[in-house]
């Protein structure tokens, strides 16, 4: 039972880490940013981006190639995300747009570059 347990964790982290964004279920949150944290010190450990909002302290999670792009954010920044699942109807979101009072830190064109956002349900969105 438990190696059945840790074999479907591993293989859900896996969609986690590897999935498309889902665009048709991102938000769009306003909040104050608090910090970055990550699971370990490995390049791909999980990377959390904690905001303050409204309804609370939230984690989001970032890619390490994103990590850069907010280095020069301060504690208590009012900053405002977007963020989607890479699995459907998943409460872990990612975010892939990050902009405050002074411009856009993260967008899909900025920082993380392994993928470009698609939109579910869209063979290839580029081609007409």
């Amino acid at each position: 039972m438990l190696l059945a347990g840790l074999g479907y964790y591993y293989h859900s982290e896996n969609r986690q880490q590897t999935g498309a964004l889902i665009l048709d279920q991102s938000v769009s949150i306003e909040g104050r940013y608090q910090g970055t944290s990550a699971q370990s010190s490995r390049r791909n450990a999980q990377r959390i981006l904690w905001l303050r909002s409204l309804s609370g302290l939230r984690g989001y999670r970032v890619s390490a190639d994103q990590l850069p792009a907010l280095e020069q954010l301060e504690e208590d920044t009012v900053i405002n995300i977007v963020a989607a699942p890479r699995v459907a109807d998943s409460k872990v979101l990612w975010v892939y747009r990050l902009s405050t009072a002074q411009g856009e830190l993260l967008s899909p064109s900025v920082g993380d570059t392994r993928e470009q956002p698609v939109l579910v349900g869209d063979e290839n969105p580029h081609e007409q």
